[in-house]
């Protein structure tokens, strides 16, 4: 089979008033282009091939989009304040959303994030709320955990803790919203794997922080422990059951290996086999079918998120995608049940992703259709190239990173990127924040410092206990050290910018560095260690998952170490040191890093006579997940830029 192109071109939702950017120079595109949401994303292909649904974002309006393929008929629904996080087909006839929203709590201090399912109907049109929280049930600040889909019976099967606080799975009818459990977990059960008739057949439970406990079903309420050799490598990720349904997939703790992808046989007959292997990068998702629940293929990230399929159709067919299209990446986002209409996904370095149907016939014959650029405004802009780099740290270890260049020779006025997380990591492609800065004349930097996830456990965790004044900001620091000595950076015009871990880093270039920066930036950005230890702590609990991983990434968990060494990696313990004018801007609706962390920096720096902006974003969350919200932070980051450090042409 061959692939084309057609000249069909679908861009369906580019309403009136769009803000069109055709072959514009980058640096006359207004900020308000760039910080467009997606104009499609989650998109999802019927299991007849006939319709495909996606959200839209227009401005501050979010809205699921059906489309008739074959008639272009379209049915809207506005999804209003919610974010949108996800979107199921259950049948031909059912559209699911998973819709996330920040809301409080009288028992939990600051803001907390709520999931709930909606269901559309589309014959009727009929739009419910699927799950209410009920004395059934205990408390789910999540209620939007599918994982499970029945498209014959027109039901869906969630995950949900119990009111025992166990993590039971609940059958949920899509035409009443009615709910039954179908399976009751233990104490200590943290997930569940189907079949393919949708019957919870594995049960994974934890033991520690790491350890996971497998067990097979055996009967109506019957589990065994999964037998494993003894001389076999632990299991340290379970993803699903192969498509004979005989073979676990999971990943191993294999030594000398970042990440190793087994298939393991549930009666323990045979010896695992091994079906991906990288000794440099994390498996970064699995691909599972929805219609067989069966695991297809696993996503792994060097440079960019790839695939590895172990079905040999989707495998040929991505080789075919890859040939046809000239992007970076290529990936098949959804596909209906026969696998002749799927979703097809490009990734560019100087553009927004943009997305495509592919079709066969029933002679076979293939061909794609332009569906959509996620911001049809910069589809055919001259945006500068992000490209995949790396630079050798104090002690000779190689960094990845991202660089962003405008055009023109340097050396360049400077943005340093630090990413989230810190246990998080960039990934090649379209950036808002580094093609919007680059398209400004600013050149960009965006390091994978040691913290960072996607290389592996030893990687990760050679940032723990590094946090300000150790070996994850010096990382930070050296990247500018290279661009400086390669002529890239004007050393006299860099400024730092980041959110959340990236905030902090920012705020820490600022107090530990302070020769290094002309300025710092900082959005959602923790600033005391020791009080976002104590916030994470109170809301969760010091045996939780998020505790946990702050107190582990901070403290290296290292219980010993006292007041003072939190202090001394705390930039406003440190805001005398600040000598540079520093942004911060922090949404009132942050629901992992508390708005006080960035009200009592802004009060540290003024104490100490530093010069402060600050922001506060009433309708912002942790993740800039609003329209407006990213455009007052794109206008406010230009505007301080210009006046610190002057006209990038200048």
């Amino acid at each position: 089979m061959r692939l084309f192109h057609l000249a069909c071109v679908f861009f369906i939702l580019v309403g009136a008033g769009s803000v069109r950017a055709q072959e514009a120079v980058a640096g006359d595109i207004p900020a308000a282009v760039f910080a467009e949401l997606p104009a499609i994303n989650y998109p999802v292909v019927s299991p007849d091939g006939r319709f495909i649904a996606f959200s839209h974002n227009r401005g501050d309006e979010r809205f699921i989009f059906s489309v008739n393929m074959e008639t272009g008929e379209r049915q809207l629904v506005n999804a209003l304040d919610n974010r949108v996080e996800g979107l199921y087909w259950v049948g031909n006839r059912y559209v699911l959303m998973r819709l996330g929203a920040p809301g409080g709590l009288a028992f939990v201090p600051g803001v907390v994030d709520f999931a709930q399912m909606m269901a559309l109907d589309m014959e009727t049109q009929n739009l419910r709320l699927l799950v209410q929280q009920t004395n059934d049930m205990g408390y789910n600040a999540d209620l939007a955990q599918v994982i499970g889909l029945d498209e014959e019976r027109g039901r869906v099967l969630i995950e949900a803790y119990s009111r025992t606080r166990t993590l039971d799975v609940y059958w949920v009818f899509l035409h009443n919203g009615g709910f039954q459990t179908a399976m009751e977990g233990q104490d200590n059960t943290r997930g569940w794997i189907l079949n393919a008739d949708n019957e919870p057949t594995i049960r994974i439970d934890q033991r520690g922080d790491e350890d996971q406990l497998v067990y097979v079903r055996t009967g109506r309420e019957a589990f065994r422990p999964l037998s494993l050799d003894e001389d076999e490598p632990e299991l340290r990720g379970v993803y699903g059951l192969d498509v004979t349904g005989r073979n676990l997939i999971a990943r191993e703790a294999r030594s000398g290996v970042v990440s190793a992808v087994v298939a393991v046989p549930l009666d323990g007959t045979s010896p695992r086999q091994t079906l991906f292997e990288s000794s440099e990068y994390d498996v970064a998702g699995v691909i599972t079918d929805s219609y067989t629940n069966a695991v297809l293929g696993i996503e792994w990230a060097d440079t960019h998120v790839r695939t590895e399929w172990f079905d040999e159709e989707f495998r040929d067919l991505q080789s075919r995608l890859e040939a046809s299209l000239a992007a970076e990446v290529v990936t098949i986002v959804s596909w209906s049940q026969d696998r002749r209409v799927a979703v097809i996904r490009a990734q560019y370095g100087d553009r927004p992703d943009a997305f495509f149907i592919y079709r066969t016939d029933a002679n076979g014959e293939s061909w794609l259709e332009n569906l959509m650029s996620e911001n049809p405004a910069l589809a055919e802009a001259s945006l500068p190239y992000r490209e995949s780099i790396s630079y050798t740290a104090r002690d000779g270890t190689d960094i990845p990173a991202y660089l962003t260049l405008p055009d023109g020779d340097g050396p360049f006025p400077f943005v340093v990127l630090p990413h989230g997380g810190p246990a998080a990591r960039d990934y090649g492609g379209y950036d808002m924040f580094a093609h919007f800065l680059a398209s400004r004349g600013y050149g960009v930097i965006q390091p994978n410092f040691r913290g960072s996830a996607g290389y592996g456990l030893r990687w990760r965790e050679a940032g723990h206990g590094e946090w300000g004044i150790g070996v994850m900001q010096h990382d930070v620091s050296d990247a500018v050290s290279v661009l400086v000595e390669e002529g890239l950076a004007d050393p006299e015009r860099i400024c730092i910018l980041g959110g959340s871990y990236g905030g902090y880093a920012a705020l820490a270039g600022a107090a530990f560095t302070p020769d290094l920066y002309s300025c710092a930036i900082s959005f959602n950005g923790v600033s005391n260690l020791s009080r976002m230890l104590r916030y994470t702590r109170d809301r969760y609990g010091d045996r939780s998952t998020p505790y946990l991983y702050w107190h582990r990434s901070i403290l290296d968990d290292d219980d010993t170490r006292e007041q003072t060494y939190l202090d001394q990696r705390s930039p406003e313990e440190n805001a005398a040191s600040i000598r540079v004018p520093v942004l911060l801007i922090h949404g009132r609706s942050d629901s992992v890093v508390d708005v006080e962390q960035s009200r009592r920096m802004r009060s540290a720096i003024e104490r100490e006579g530093g010069t402060v902006r600050y922001v506060q974003q009433e309708g912002g969350d942790h993740w800039l997940t609003g329209y407006s919200v990213r455009r007052e932070v794109l206008e406010e980051v230009e505007r301080f830029l210009i006046e610190v450090l002057g006209d990038p042409d200048g």
